[in-house]
């Protein structure tokens, strides 16, 4: 939905509560931090939204700035307003609906045993600073795949796209020949 200075951005409005305005670590999309937005929809209403060039938001056409950024917040929060005021939603309902439905299948979804059966090469990977997925999951991880790699680089959950590092050695890796 187009915020009033022409950007076209990807946002979410849920929850019950006193508004509160989510704003995204670099480089991270409302997909990427869905687990750490549904345990705030049971207290806020929450609005976050993907940044310029971001996840499900148009692409950057041309550099822009952190006050850029920050006219996209207070024009988000001003369309939320209007909508709350007419008493409508955002209108994209089937669209957080399925998001909803996925994650609550990956909420059961345990693979712990099976990790034994992995025959393929395996590199695990992870941000040295990762406050989502902490280093000792994928350590625990590595070591229940015979033969993995277990590598980490500088950054948090979003490593791939922090340490410059990180994604050369991921696909260096892919492109090996299996031995």
């Amino acid at each position: 939905m187009p915020v009033d200075h022409g950007v076209e951005l990807y946002w979410e409005q849920r929850g019950r509560g006193p508004r509160l305005l989510f704003c995204n670590g670099s480089g991270l999309t409302l997909q990427d931090i869905r687990p750490l937005l549904d345990p705030l929809t049971a207290s806020f209403d929450l609005l976050g939204w993907d940044y310029r060039g971001f996840g499900r938001s148009a692409p950057v056409m041309r550099p822009y700035t952190m006050a850029d950024v920050a006219a996209d917040a207070a024009g988000l929060l001003e369309i939320a307003e209007r909508l709350t005021a007419a008493g409508q939603d955002q209108q994209d309902p089937p669209a957080v609906a399925a998001q909803a439905t996925q994650l609550q299948a990956r909420e059961g979804h345990d693979v712990w045993d099976r990790l034994g059966a992995i025959t393929c090469p395996t590199l695990v990977g992870y941000g040295n600073y990762d406050g989502i997925a902490p280093v000792h999951n994928s350590t625990n991880i590595a070591s229940r795949i015979r033969g993995a790699e277990l590598h980490g680089y500088e950054g948090g959950h979003g490593f791939l796209f922090q340490d410059p590092a990180a994604l050369p050695a991921f696909i260096a890796f892919l492109q090996a020949p299996s031995s």
